[in-house]
């Protein structure tokens, strides 16, 4: 299986976390559990620049944000994703290129790279998933 990077966008909602490799899904990750028993999925989502970034009628409560693009479409069309994750805590965050392939995974475990080293650990039939940070150098 050959790895390759590609750039990850992160955004942090008040309930869950979005993540998107342009190129593929977005995969929302739910503090609590879905209607359907789920805690993660993955939602094919297109965005390209001729769409609007944002919806100018969606005003969000001070302090959060509308999420934007890729995350932002993904957010507004489905209306169960928006009600389960909230608005976003801040601006969407680039990540650069990682190396990740959630797609592929619904139904075996999926380590996906989040803000500030923090690992998030997908697993199989999307019943759960887990944070784990990078280890600290001893001094």
């Amino acid at each position: 299986m050959e790895l390759v990077k590609k750039l990850v966008l992160a955004l942090l909602l008040a309930m869950g976390y979005l993540s998107i490799n342009p190129d593929a899904n977005v995969v929302i990750l739910y503090d609590a559990e879905s209607d359907s028993g789920v805690r993660w999925q993955t939602v094919p989502v297109h965005w390209d620049p001729s769409l609007p970034e944002e919806d100018p009628a969606v005003v969000p409560p001070s302090g959060f944000h509308e999420p934007v693009r890729w995350l932002g479409r993904a957010w507004r069309e489905e209306p169960r994703v928006r009600e389960l994750l909230g608005w976003a805590t801040g601006e969407p965050v680039d990540m650069g290129s990682r190396v990740y392939d959630c797609e592929a995974r619904e139904h075996g475990r999926c380590y996906m790279p989040g803000p500030d080293d923090t690992i998030y650990d997908l697993e199989p039939d999307r019943a759960a998933w887990f944070v784990w940070s990078a280890p600290t150098a001893a001094l």
